[in-house]
This record gives structure tokens, sequence and C-alpha cells, in this order.
């Protein structure tokens, strides 16, 4: 090979490398994920991406869909607002995505919603991880995961059933603590129970010190934690070495693992965390042998927790939307998707977006870390 020859390779290769596409890219079908894969929220971040990314490799490595490859292209936000909707942006001119999948944040997709992008470009928002009354101003916005609400019913009556009547409450002081609060406060209404102390901290930091007082002083029997998963382990930590006995319970934001792993075993022991989505271990369901057949297959090591299947599930639906669509483009996935008639079967767990609904989402069960640090259900 001569040098005019290696050179002109040379230069080709680096015009692909810089234009994102390969010998493939005009048939890819192409979707986007925009969360926070460093800072606070990273865990939860990188988990659900790599959930979406392992089914992709799963139906790939399987024919595609029609022959055609999925690409995910994810980008971090770094949890801060701004950044998500500049991301969705980036997505939206540069590949032309399909969707958007399981993008992180209640104050993310407040952010995204109200920058107008997605009712511009006519974009779909599929199952994002928000609270479900910031996601209610969006026609674009589906959810596949259960409301705050009905994870609030689940952790309040299961607390009742022992007695409980006076509830705590921390939360995040943003639009993810305010959804929890009013959540809660609309099923206590309806039972003989009351919320008797409430603290929050900030969003960007976990420094819950101000709220582990605020718990101590008071005389809830029971504290439910609304936020992320790092600030929990604070939160469980810094409560139990005070000496702090209520029993503690958190929505599915919190991911247990990571509280285990953050506060120990001893510390994080008996934390209750009401979950959207089925355990990985429940290998009962058709969707979580598929998810164990497609995780011993992944390219890289992959955690495989409540979170990973989050992804997992959006984007086997997302995939199935996909089949059914006469067109695999955007408008084809719009259209499919405000237009679907009947319930999804995803192996066992059922989404329901017909009639134009956009909450699929009903599966809540609870999960708890036992004394070994491991998540039962």
């Amino acid at each position: 090979m001569n040098y005019s020859r290696r050179s002109l390779l040379k230069k080709l290769a680096l015009l692909a490398s810089a234009s994102g596409f390969d010998a493939r890219a005009a048939d890819d079908l192409v979707f986007g994920h925009v969360g926070s894969h460093s800072g606070v929220q990273s865990a939860t971040g990188i988990d659900l991406r790599n959930g979406i990314s392992m089914y992709f490799d799963f139906v790939n490595a399987n024919g595609g869909v029609k022959g055609r490859r999925l690409v995910l292209e994810s980008i971090d936000d770094q949890y801060k607002p701004e950044k998500t909707v500049q991301a969705a942006r980036e997505l939206e001119a540069g590949r032309k995505v399909i969707a958007l999948l399981a993008t992180l944040g209640t104050e993310n997709n407040d952010a995204l919603i109200k920058s107008g992008i997605l009712a511009q470009a006519g974009l779909v928002n599929f199952g994002p991880r928000a609270a479900a009354g910031v996601l209610e101003a969006s026609k674009e916005t589906y959810r596949v995961r259960a409301s705050y609400a009905a994870e609030m019913r689940k952790i309040v009556t299961h607390s009742m059933t022992v007695g409980v009547t006076r509830f705590g409450l921390v939360m995040q002081g943003d639009g993810l603590g305010r959804e929890g609060e009013k959540a809660l406060l609309a099923v206590l209404a309806a039972t003989p129970a009351q919320l008797v102390a409430r603290a929050s901290y900030d969003r960007t930091t976990s420094d819950v010190s101000k709220a582990v007082d605020a718990m101590r002083k008071s005389q809830a029997q029971a504290l439910i934690f609304v936020g992320i998963s790092k600030a929990c382990a604070a939160f469980v930590s810094r409560y139990r070495e005070q000496g702090g006995g209520a029993v503690i319970y958190a929505i599915s934001v919190v991911d247990p693992t990571v509280v285990a792993k953050e506060a120990g075993a001893h510390k994080a022991r008996g934390l209750i965390v009401s979950q959207t989505m089925p355990s990985p271990l429940k290998v009962s369901m058709p969707l979580m042998r598929e998810l164990v057949q497609a995780h011993a297959a992944a390219r890289q090591k992959v955690n495989l927790n409540y979170t990973t299947v989050e992804g997992y599930a959006i984007a086997k639906a997302a995939v199935e939307i996909l089949r059914e669509s006469s067109r695999l483009d955007r408008e084809g996935f719009r259209k499919t998707l405000a237009g679907a008639s009947s319930e999804m079967d995803l192996g066992g767990l059922i989404l329901d977006f017909s009639g134009g609904k956009r909450d699929g989402g009903k599966y809540v069960e609870l999960s708890v870390i036992g004394r070994d640090g491991k998540v039962r259900n």
C-alpha cells in the first residue's frame, strides 16, 4: 500500500469516527437516553442505560428488528436539568432518534417538557423516571413505572397492618420531594393515620443531618424517604448511629443495593423499598428468565437489580411498539403508541397504553434489605 492510499484511508476513518456513523448507520434504529452517569445519581443512571443496552444487544444478536440494528445513543447530563435539555436537543438534531428512553429525574423531565422540544419535534419521552404529576403536562410522555401515589398506598397499607398510625417524611428539596409529599398526603387523607413530622434536604448534596435530627425528635413510628440512593444511605446510616428506631421505607427512586453498600448491611438492615418492577430473582416470570439469558450474554459486566430491570423493560416495550409499526421511524413509533388498542404483556409484566393512556404501568411490590445486606422481596 502506498503512502497516498494509506493517507486517504486514514482520513476516511477519521471522518467516519467524527460523524459517529459506521457502515450500517443508515439502517440503524437509534434511540436516545439522557441520564446522570456521573455525580449523585450515577448508579441509577448507569444501571438504566445498561438495562436498555442489554436488551438491544439481545435483540441484535437475534436478527434485530426486521433485520435492522438497534442503537442506543446516551448522554450524561450530570443530573442537571439545563444539561438534560441540551442533551435532548443534541440527540434530536444529530441522530434523529426515534424516541427518548428512561430520562432520569423529576426536575430534569420537568425542564425537558417545559423546553418544548418534545412537542416541537414530535419526540416521545418513553419510560421516564420521574414523578407522575410533572409528566402529565406532556402528551408526548408515557410512563412505564407505577405512580408515586401507587407506591405510597402500598407503603401506608403495609405499615398500618402492623399498627403504624404516625408517619414522618424525609424528602428531597425539589419537585421529586413535593410530588412524594403530595402523594403521601392524599393517601393518608383516606386513613386514620397522620403525618407528624417532615424534613427536606438539598437535591445536590447528601447532607441529611437536619433531617436526621428532626426525625429523631419526632413521634413518628415509620419514616418514608423520598429522595435518591446516596442521600438515603447517608440518612439511614446517621439515623441508626444516633439511635433512631423507627421503621424506614423508601420509594423506588432509591436503589437498596446502593444503600446496603454505602451504609453497611448492619445499618441498612430492615430498610423497606417499594418497587415498580419485578425482582430480577423472580424467575417464575418469563420476562425475568429472558433477562437472565440476556445478562449471561452481555458484552460487559452489568449489575442485575431493580433498576436494570426497569431499563430492560422500557427497552423491550419500546421495541414491541416499533415491531407493531408500519414505519420504523419517529412518526411511526409515536402513532403506533398513541393508537394502542390492547394491553402489552412483556412476559408477566403488563403495560396498558390502550385508549390513549399515558400511564401504562401499575406494578408495585415491596423489597427489604436483609441482615446480610442482600435485597429480598
